[in-house]
């Protein structure tokens, strides 16, 4: 934005130092989007709560990740994180789908399938 106003309106703005995230709204939606083979296989979710649950043994503390922290950080980055968000879990499904289907051409699987 401070580009566009100097190139459009040659103004000089000041640095701002906005922080890039907020540490009390937990977990961030890129840090999921980073690893999420293991965000997917840690997690359980809860349709009461509308939450995800972390299933650990390693621990006695559990982390949870709510609607809120969700939109608080859709909120800090912008909706432009979206189209990311949405190309992740596209290529993330593909690659499972592509999996599942490799496990289902298997002459274990495929012939009783194919009897019944």
């Amino acid at each position: 934005m401070r580009v566009l106003a100097k190139e459009k309106f040659g103004m000089d703005l000041v640095k701002s130092h906005l922080p890039s995230q907020q540490l009390e709204q937990g977990i961030d939606i890129l840090q999921l989007l980073r690893d999420l083979g293991k965000y997917v296989s840690k997690y359980n979710y809860n349709l009461h709560t509308q939450t995800m649950i972390e299933t650990t043994t390693e621990t006695k503390q559990i982390k949870t990740i709510g609607v809120n922290q969700m939109v608080y950080s859709i909120k800090t980055h912008g909706i432009g994180v979206m189209g990311t968000v949405v190309n992740t879990f596209y290529k993330f499904l593909v690659k499972k789908l592509n999996i599942f289907n490799e496990f289902l051409y298997d002459e274990f699987i495929s012939n009783p399938l194919m009897q019944e």
